[in-house]
Parts: structure tokens; sequence; C-alpha cells
């Protein structure tokens, strides 16, 4: 799914998963990296966003 008002792309969400939940990164650090608020890194990591990716991390775990 693309949405071409949106500032992350499905390969940047799931770099957001690998960078936070393997490497430690904080949300303030991914925030800046990625160009985007601390909020929309919080809704990636909770599914709020990008749920079918959210569940796919889940399921891969």
């Amino acid at each position: 799914m693309v949405c071409n008002l949106a500032k992350l792309t499905e390969s940047d969400v799931k770099r957001i998963y690998r960078l936070r939940f393997e490497y430690g990164f904080s949300r303030y650090e991914l925030a800046e990296l990625f160009g985007v608020s601390v909020k929309t890194i919080e809704r990636i990591r909770r599914g709020t966003t990008w749920k079918h990716l959210y569940e796919e991390y889940l399921l891969a775990e």
C-alpha cells in the first residue's frame, strides 16, 4: 500500500522496526533520522499506523 502523502515508505518503516527493536535506537533518534515527529514513530511502534507492517513484524518474531 502506498500513500502519495506519506513521508515514509514501507522500506523506511521496516527499517524503523529494526533500528528500534534490534539496535535500541530511541524514538527521538529515529524521528530525527527520518525527519518525522516522535509521535509518528510512536504510532508506528504501536501499530496505529502502518498496521499491516506492524502485524508482519510481530509474526516474524
